[in-house]
């Protein structure tokens, strides 16, 4: 199942940015940044604005966080303390920062990465 729903949002994701060619698609630069991480078939799901392309450029820097699972990661403190109360709730499966034990979905309503300082 998961398989699938990830096959056919990166479908959605790639026809979108298709479309519409002036939005900024960050996959080529950051092809780990997926905006999305998880067990999909949970009836859990924490939903965030979109990536910040400040916190992807950080973890950029850190060849060890360079994959789809280290989204959400250790690159802020805020990040860090989201993963510790997942697991801390049940929501994830052993350490904070180690791949897998999803019990939750977690993803960005926009999949396309942005300065959010930008728009404020």
């Amino acid at each position: 199942m998961t398989q699938n729903f990830e096959v056919e949002l990166r479908q959605r994701i790639d026809e979108t940015f298709k479309r519409h060619p002036r939005l900024p698609d960050h996959r080529e630069m950051f092809p780990w940044v997926t905006g999305f991480l998880g067990d999909p078939s949970s009836p859990v799901w924490f939903v965030a604005e979109n990536p910040s392309l400040g916190q992807v450029e950080r973890a950029s820097g850190l060849p060890a966080l360079r994959s789809p699972e280290s989204q959400w990661a250790a690159v802020s403190r805020g990040d860090l303390l989201f993963r510790e109360m997942l697991v801390e709730h049940g929501f994830k499966v052993g350490d904070a920062l180690e791949a897998g034990g999803w019990r939750c979905y977690i993803t960005d309503v926009i999949k396309s990465v942005h300065r959010a300082e930008a728009w404020n």
